[in-house]
Formats: C-alpha cells, sequence, structure tokens
C-alpha cells in the first residue's frame, strides 16, 4: 500500500469511527489533496476508488457514507469527464436491491454535487448524463437493457435529467442576461500582452503542439473560416521525402474518410499535395484508451464491452469493405469527451485491392498486440484478413480486464484473467437485438473466455 493509500485509508478510518464528520472529512481530504504534486493527484483518486468500490453500499444506512465523501470531492476537483462514467458503472441494472441502493446513497449524492459544481460539467458531459438517464427512465428501456429499474432508480433519473436540462438552459441564457459592453470602453484584456507565434495551414491555426514523433506532428488547431466550429486535431507527416512513410500517410486519410462509421475516426479536411501533407480529425479530448482509467476496466465485463462493442461494429464494417485494419490496440483506440471511443490510425491497414502500405514487409503492428500472421517470418500462416483484427481485439479485451496486462502466447497457461484479477467474472447475458454487430451474419466474431 502506498503513502497516498495508507493517508486516504485513515482519513476514512476516523470518518467510519465517528472521529471526524461528513464535512469534516470533506475538510481535510480537500487540504490533503492541496499538498500533492500532479503525479501524486492521479495516485489520489486511485485510492478514492478504492475506497469507494470496497464501501458497502445499503440504502437501510442511516448517516452519509463514504460514497458521498467521495463524490463530492471528485466533483469539487477531479475530472468531471470521467465521474459520470464511474458512477454509472457502479449501477448493477440486473439486480434491484442494489440498483435501488445505488439510486439512493449514490444518484441522489450526484445530483446534489452536480448542483454545486454545475460548471465543472462540460456540454459533451451533461449530454453523456442526460443520454444515460433517458434510457433509464423511458419505457423502453427494459426490453433494450433487459431489466425493470426500481422505481427510485427511475425517479433519480427524471430528476437528474431535469437538474441537466436547468443547467442547460443557464448557460444558454447566461450571455443574454449580461449587461452590453460600452462602445466607448472597448474590452483591453490583451493590452500589452505580446503576441504568439502560431503556424497556420490553410484554413487552419495551431492553437498548441500535442506531441512530436518520429512519423508526425500532432497540433491542435480551429478552423479560421467558422465552418468546423470547435477544437481539432492536425497531423502532419515528418520525413516528407520518404516515398512508403508518405504512401502510408495518403493510405490512412483515404481509408479513414471511405469508412462512414460513428465509431471511426471522422476526417474533415487534408492537404496531401502540400510540402507536408497533413489532415484534420475530430480531437478526441480523453485521449486513447491506453491512458483512460484502467481501474475502470479491471476484471469488469460490462465496463470493457461498453468500449469494446463500438469498436466490434466500426470494425464489422471496415471488413464489410474489404478493409484490415491489422494494428487495433489500446493506443488506438481514442476516447470522446462523452465517452464513446473511435478507432484511429488506418496507416498499416491492409485495402480491397490487396495492397498494404507499411515502412516495411515484415514485422508490421504492435509487438504486444501483434497477430501471428503479421510476424516477421510467419508468411506461411497466410495473408492478413478479419480474423488478424480478431485476434488484436481479443489481446486488447485482456489487457481491459487484466488491468493493463499484455497478453503473450508462451505465458497463456499463467496469465488467464480469473487467476490475474484473484475473482470468478461471470459473462453478461446474451445479446438479443438482432441488429448488434456481435449477432449479424458477419465474419467478426469474438469470444470472452475465461
Amino acid at each position: 500500500m502506498t503513502d497516498i493509500e495508507q493517508k486516504i485509508s485513515r482519513i476514512f478510518i476516523g470518518f467510519r469511527q465517528g472521529v471526524a464528520t461528513h464535512d469534516a472529512t470533506i475538510d481535510i481530504l480537500h487540504r490533503y489533496y492541496g499538498t500533492l504534486s500532479e503525479t501524486e493527484r492521479r495516485w489520489f483518486f486511485e485510492a478514492l476508488w478504492s475506497q469507494f468500490t470496497s464501501e458497502p453500499m445499503s440504502h437501510l444506512s442511516p448517516t452519509p457514507s463514504a460514497h458521498s465523501i467521495i463524490i463530492r470531492i471528485w466533483a469539487a476537483v477531479g475530472s468531471t469527464d470521467l465521474l459520470p462514467v464511474k458512477l454509472f458503472s457502479m449501477l448493477e441494472w440486473n439486480n434491484s436491491n442494489k440498483a435501488d441502493a445505488w439510486a439512493r446513497l449514490i444518484g441522489q449524492e450526484f445530483i446534489h454535487s452536480l448542483g454545486i459544481y454545475k460548471r465543472r460539467f462540460s456540454i459533451a458531459r451533461l449530454a453523456y448524463i442526460k443520454n444515460h438517464c433517458k434510457l433509464i427512465a423511458e419505457s423502453e428501456s427494459s426490453p433494450l437493457i433487459g431489466a425493470i429499474f426500481p422505481a427510485t432508480v427511475i425517479e433519480f433519473s427524471k430528476q437528474m435529467m431535469k437538474a441537466v436540462a436547468t443547467i442547460e438552459y443557464e448557460r444558454d441564457t447566461e450571455t443574454l442576461l449580461k449587461p452590453p459592453v460600452s462602445a466607448s470602453q472597448p474590452p483591453v484584456a490583451n493590452a500589452g500582452k505580446p503576441k504568439v507565434r502560431v503556424s497556420q495551414f490553410g484554413r487552419w491555426t495551431s492553437i498548441s503542439s500535442l506531441s512530436e514523433g518520429g512519423q508526425a506532428h500532432i497540433y491542435l488547431v480551429e478552423d479560421q473560416t467558422g465552418e468546423f466550429p470547435g477544437t481539432w486535431v492536425l497531423k502532419r507527416l515528418k520525413n516528407v521525402a520518404d516515398k512508403n512513410r508518405r504512401a502510408r500517410f495518403q493510405r490512412e486519410v483515404a481509408v479513414t474518410q471511405s469508412l462512414n462509421h460513428p465509431n471511426i475516426l471522422r476526417v474533415v479536411d487534408h492537404d496531401l499535395n502540400a510540402e507536408r501533407p497533413y489532415f484534420v480529425a475530430e480531437y478526441c479530448k480523453n485521449l486513447a484508451l491506453e491512458s483512460f482509467a484502467r481501474d475502470q476496466y479491471r476484471g469488469n465485463i460490462q465496463n470493457s464491452l461498453s468500449i469494446l462493442i463500438p469498436i466490434i461494429d466500426a470494425l464489422v464494417e471496415a471488413h464489410r469493405v474489404k478493409v484490415v485494419h491489422r494494428d487495433v490496440k489500446p493506443a488506438n483506440i481514442l476516447i470522446r469527451e462523452d465517452g464513446s471511443p473511435v478507432i484511429a490510425d488506418f496507416g498499416i491497414c491492409s485495402a480491397e485491392d490487396g495492397e498494404s502500405l507499411t515502412e516495411s514487409d515484415e514485422g508490421v503492428g504492435s509487438r504486444n498486440f501483434i497477430a501471428p500472421e503479421m510476424e516477421s517470418g510467419q508468411h506461411d500462416l497466410g495473408e492478413p484478413s478479419d480474423r488478424t483484427d480478431v485476434y488484436n481485439l481479443g489481446k486488447v479485451i485482456y489487457w481491459m480486464l487484466s488491468g493493463g496486462r499484455t497478453f503473450a502466447r508462451e505465458r497463456h497457461r499463467s496469465s488467464s484473467l480469473v487467476n490475474s484479477n484473484r475473482l470468478s467474472l461471470p459473462l453478461p447475458p446474451p445479446e438479443t437485438n438482432p441488429g448488434h454487430a456481435l449477432s449479424r451474419g458477419v465474419s467478426l466474431r469474438v469470444k470472452i473466455q475465461l
């Protein structure tokens, strides 16, 4: 146990023993958070969530629980993009007693904290909350999810939708209630400040540089014409003299734009004839699955499938037009601000014409997720096919459920998920929706076997 885990554990022991009140415990955690570095704050929230999941959940308790404290702290200083995802993941829709307790203990505190810290929740995250609550509250949720929610859960959902609607209304009308700025006193907020040098790519102006690797330079950009409002990502090719890299870059743009699916990265503009070719795509604020809160997937099939099923559906669409991704891995699954996933980086894909573009014909793909037929010296196993992506996806599933461990074939007997998690993981009920990606008559099939 780390020092941070020990400290937080002692704080909550004091709360449970009545040494500190509910509000005093919140104040202590606030003060402790303020003493931590950026790196330590990550462990602070991981320790908080560990306390959250270990706290018994019963609506029979007459006093506020640790759940209430943690939700309040998280809403005040933590990631408000992540908080709703974590809280909804705790709702056990197939257990009416636990669902009832969730609504009373977690749901009501969630509504309260949303009202207090409403300015910290983005528009996209408010929409995410509202959509989840709508699914629960509306009558058609029962056949869709396969469960009937208790009245307390449905009532929570209605209250939460009303709270979100109030916040959205306040934001929409906020500017109308402000006094007009006098024409004789124009704003001078930027007066005297030095101008920041920016890069221009056609209609796109860079806001900041996100990263730079051997292959490309990534910028955050804005559209100066206003056609595409908001923030976007511009990927600019490096080493443009390398014909293979240029061809791979062009293939990535062409294939991504040819696939029309809500869970495939959206490309809105490109210039492949520029001195340094680039393309512009949607900005996934939560970055890649690779860095997105592994603790909420470890041992949790329901959470993992909420990410993987849309990706499976996207790959089904790609396979339908004979496109094989070949490099499915956590780093290539991006998470939007609303929590929905997208598959990106079709740079080493194989297309219908049989042509594959890579820097080399040997060992393409990521070492920890590569399919056997893609490894150097394994050409006898056949050409890349939809099975290549299925293999990669199986390793991604293992990575998620094991809490970030990679799966090696030579260690498969000692790497079972049950051994990794030290618990028995029941599979969810089978999907009965005939329109679902997992039950269509397509070649992509994924089996989770523990």
